[in-house]
């Protein structure tokens, strides 16, 4: 479902709901995270994003005046003038209404970027609302196969199925 930047700033953007989004990344806007890991490290990135908005009008829009609605949880690698990003963009996820980690807020804010009041945070990438999920689903279809096997067992041990040879003998 395609979001427009007057539904976000009314704040009919759908919660919960798989949305595309069409604008500009503000690499000004951006705070970067790592989190060392015991094997490996994880990255988070929350860049600035301007719904509508073209590359060159994010980027002549100054950080002070505008009050960014929407922020992107996307990984990314090098820096602003190493990529090369069209002159607009298509961001599909999940809209959080104020997601932005309080540590990124800090962050930014000291940078001196503004935040919308509501802000929302798309979640993008395969880490979704929905992937939240799979861990506890996959718990729970593997202890009902394990607890469904055992209730066969006793149900045909109780029935005399089982155990019936052993009996006559």
């Amino acid at each position: 479902m395609a979001v427009t930047p007057e539904q976000i700033a009314r704040g009919g953007a759908p919660a919960g709901r798989r949305v595309t989004i069409i604008g500009a990344s503000d690499m000004r806007a951006r705070a970067t995270f790592i989190q060392p890991g015991k094997n490996s490290s994880t990255t988070y990135v929350y860049t600035g994003f301007r719904p509508g908005a073209t590359r060159d009008a994010a980027e002549a829009t100054a950080l002070e005046a505008a009050p960014i609605m929407v922020f992107t949880d996307g990984a990314y690698s090098g820096s602003a003038g190493d990529w090369q990003r069209p002159e607009q963009e298509t961001e599909e996820g999940y809209l959080i209404e104020n997601g932005l980690p309080p540590y990124a807020r800090i962050v930014l804010e000291r940078q001196g970027v503004r935040i919308a009041a509501p802000h929302y945070l798309l979640r993008v990438g395969e880490n979704g609302l929905a992937g939240d999920y799979y861990v506890p689903i996959g718990l729970g279809l593997f202890f009902a196969f394990v607890f469904g096997f055992i209730g066969m067992i006793v149900l045909l041990v109780s029935a005399g199925a089982i155990g019936a040879g052993r009996a006559r003998e």
